[in-house]
């Protein structure tokens, strides 16, 4: 499952880079040139300048035509990008949901408390029987609640933090 997890984490890279270039060229659809207005806006605004400047009897302006295809391509070509960054979306937020079969819970906290060089470590584990923590901190064992694990765990307390974590299989949990 590791080198599985890892190869899919190149492609996933991979896919954030295509994802990044893709935003990029959209941006540069939507505020063309950086002077906030879209490709699309420009040629349709023109298009419409035809359209009001024209003589009534004169139903085709020279370069007509051509805008109006330049209008038609952008919009596709900007319709194809739209789709394309959702897709990368959704394969990206997706691309571990088949491994998500074994859902794990957490187990235990080992926590630090101090500097880089000094300090001190206990661990709340987790009872799953009597659904409780317990706080390990040298000779003294004692029972914590869910908020002691979260401050401690995310630092909540002036240099404190969890040091490292251990999940379990949520089935384990359930049997034990």
């Amino acid at each position: 499952n590791k080198d599985e997890a890892l190869k899919r984490r190149i492609v996933i890279n991979e896919k954030r880079k295509e994802l990044s270039a893709i935003e990029n060229q959209i941006e540069s659809h939507i505020n063309y040139k950086s002077k906030g207005v879209s490709l699309d806006l420009i040629l349709s605004s023109f298009l419409d300048y035809l359209n009001e400047t024209s003589n009534s009897g004169d139903d085709i302006h020279p370069h007509k035509n051509f805008f109006e295809q330049r209008s038609t391509i952008e919009s596709n070509v900007l319709s194809d990008l739209k789709q394309k960054q959702d897709d990368l979306i959704k394969q990206i937020s997706g691309a571990y949901d088949d491994m998500k079969q074994y859902p794990y819970t957490l187990f235990a906290v080992w926590v630090h408390s101090g500097e880089a060089y000094s300090g001190h470590y206990w661990a709340y584990i987790r009872d799953f029987k009597q659904d409780k923590w317990m706080k390990f901190n040298d000779l003294h064992v004692t029972e914590a609640s869910d908020s002691d694990v979260i401050k401690d765990g995310f630092g909540g307390n002036s240099n404190i933090s969890a040091y490292f974590l251990i999940y379990v299989s949520t089935e384990y949990a359930l049997q034990n």
